[in-house]
């Protein structure tokens, strides 16, 4: 395990929680779906 260098993300995507929960919905219940950039709008989509 590395635990020398710490994980650092960006928290833009954490300010609108009902984003993340929605996204987050559609790839448990749709997994094909993550295949589409379109689809995939959470994770491409800048703010």
């Amino acid at each position: 395990m590395i635990t020398k260098y710490p994980v650092i993300t960006s928290a833009r995507k954490l300010d609108k929680p009902l984003r993340v929960f929605f996204a987050t919905l559609i790839c448990l219940f749709f997994p094909f779906l993550v295949y589409s950039k379109k689809l995939c709008w959470y994770w491409y989509k800048r703010d």
